[in-house]
């Protein structure tokens, strides 16, 4: 039987992220790997005796990206395009941590709460144990976000954060 030609496009969310260091494509036991996400990977090789048939395709990448499947639903002809639409993980999306009152004398940690954070314009205070966490929206999402904390009587704290963490730690001083 003469084989099916699958041309698999593969399309990436717009945004501001870091790309992915590598991906793959995997379609019955083969993987194809590959750098940039917008691409289109040629399968040249699928069996005739596919047609009519159902063929699972997955994708994945090393960092940032949730892993996606789809079914290809392999037709009568002797090509097929297929596209799979990746979605970023939530690697950029969320800044959470807590905030400490950096003037104890203890050396222990004391969460204060009702503290004002701010990401851009996303603002929420925190917890009675000194948590917060944001959510970022993709579109809005940076390898880098200017982190703003405030508390009546203490000084104001500003500092541009990387890739968020949920172990975040912040020590706010009080005003003299």
């Amino acid at each position: 039987m003469i084989p099916v030609k699958v041309n698999v496009t593969i399309k990436d969310e717009p945004n501001r992220l870091p790309g992915m260091e590598r991906g793959a494509l995997t379609v019955l036991g083969s993987k194809y790997t590959f750098v940039q996400p917008d691409t289109t990977i040629t399968l040249s090789s699928l069996p005739g005796y596919y047609r009519l048939k159902q063929v699972p395709m997955s994708f994945h990448a090393e960092r940032f990206y949730t892993d996606e499947t789809k079914i290809l639903h392999v037709g009568i002809g002797i090509s097929q395009n297929v596209k799979i639409q990746l979605h970023r993980d939530s690697t950029f999306a969320i800044f959470s941590g807590t905030v400490y009152d950096g003037n104890d004398s203890d050396y222990a940690l004391h969460p204060i709460a009702g503290a004002k954070v701010s990401i851009e314009r996303y603002t929420t205070e925190t917890d009675d144990m000194g948590k917060f966490k944001i959510v970022i929206p993709l579109e809005e999402q940076e390898e880098t976000k200017g982190v703003e904390i405030a508390k009546e009587g203490y000084f104001p704290f500003m500092r541009e954060d990387e890739s968020p963490s949920p172990e975040l730690k912040y020590l706010l001083y009080k005003a003299q």
